[in-house]
């Protein structure tokens, strides 16, 4: 009898302590989403101030980093660094982005899936749907590669519709 109580104990233990873990389990995947949304909002400011040096600080300073735009493919952090700041200076668009959905994996990276609708002089333009891997460094969340590509027109903005 003495045997099955002590036994009873430990299972109520590993059960009640699994729901804590659990809990902090799903805390952590909020802190996480926060955190993420947060720097993808700086990281929009920074684009649309067409200020490089700060768009810049959002990714992974690194020759593996890779942009890929329905335009143009840069492998590396110096060879984004290169390629946007021409765009830049032309202040041709602002983008907004719309249907954000962030998906933790683990407590260090996060894929980022949104719509994005670019402004112009002449108005909206070139729909796109973007994903972003985001990674934790030292230096807080950065993009470690990102892809987006053009929604045809016989497509609707809504994931759903064809």
């Amino acid at each position: 009898m003495r045997g099955t109580r002590w036994l009873a104990v430990a299972v109520a233990a590993i059960i009640f302590t699994g729901g804590f873990l659990s809990g902090a389990a799903w805390q952590q995947r909020g802190s996480v989403e926060e955190e993420v949304r947060g720097v993808l909002d700086r990281y929009l400011t920074a684009r649309n101030t067409f200020n490089s040096d700060a768009f810049m600080e959002f990714f992974v300073k690194s020759p593996q980093m890779t942009y890929i735009s329905a335009t143009s493919e840069y492998i590396g952090w110096d060879a984004l660094l290169k390629g946007i700041a021409p765009v830049f200076e032309t202040h041709a668009s602002t983008v907004e982005v719309s249907d954000v959905r962030i998906y933790p994996v683990n407590r260090n990276l996060a894929i980022v899936n949104h719509h994005s609708k670019f402004k112009t002089a002449r108005g909206d333009r070139n729909p796109t749907r973007s994903t972003k891997v985001f990674v934790r460094t030292p230096d807080g969340w950065k993009v470690a590669a990102e892809h987006s590509s053009r929604i045809p027109d016989f497509v609707g903005s809504n994931t759903n519709e064809w």
